[in-house]
């Protein structure tokens, strides 16, 4: 059933009341938009299908909690608006695939065409890994609170989140652990800056 952005929020009524066709209505509309999403993103995540995934799950949870009377933007523009966010999730996610590229060369009547072969190199990866753990290690000294807050950077913890697994894995108060945070991001941008 195709509707249009008219209809959207009579079928949202339908599905609000537990109708399971109405729910995938509403999923098969924002279809486009979804794809359109990830087609953009595909090079840049593992799994676009667990995009996918999380905007539908999204679209279901939306469907449960949103109401019309306590917002002033409409159920098509606030699901759009959400699946975006999600597409800046993962793009902000560190688990990104490596895409190395290899021309090939075939020759035609014209000339010689390149033409590029993507493939995805997985030991790369996984080297990229290796290797940031062992420069965590080198960069520790032996100290296992100054491993844990290297290890929250090369994962993309914010300082906060940082903080309150050092206070949960310490002990302390998080005021203390925020100082040792800043204290060692000083302590390291001063290392760097004299590297360079």
């Amino acid at each position: 059933m195709n509707i249009d952005e008219d209809k959207i929020e009579q079928v949202l009524k339908e599905a609000k009341k537990g109708d399971v066709g109405a729910v995938w209505v509403i999923k098969s509309f924002f279809l486009r938009d979804i794809y359109r999403e990830s087609s953009q993103m595909w090079r840049d995540v593992v799994d676009e299908t667990e995009f996918e995934d999380s905007c539908f799950k999204k679209i279901e949870y939306i469907i449960k909690v949103f109401d019309p009377l306590k917002t002033n933007i409409s159920f098509s523009n606030f699901v759009r608006w959400q699946i975006r966010g999600i597409k800046k999730e993962f793009l902000g996610r560190k688990s990104k695939k490596k895409i190395n590229t290899i021309p090939i060369e075939e020759k035609t009547d014209c000339g010689v065409r390149t033409e590029e072969n993507i493939f995805i190199d997985d030991l790369t990866v996984v080297e990229e890994e290796v290797m940031g753990r062992e420069i965590v290690s080198l960069l520790t000294q032996g100290d296992y609170r100054r491993g844990l807050v290297l290890t929250s950077w090369m994962f993309g913890f914010t300082d906060a989140t940082t903080q309150r697994l050092l206070t949960q894995q310490l002990g302390g108060k998080r005021a203390t652990h925020k100082k040792y945070i800043q204290r060692l991001r000083t302590e390291c941008q001063k290392a760097l800056s004299d590297a360079v």
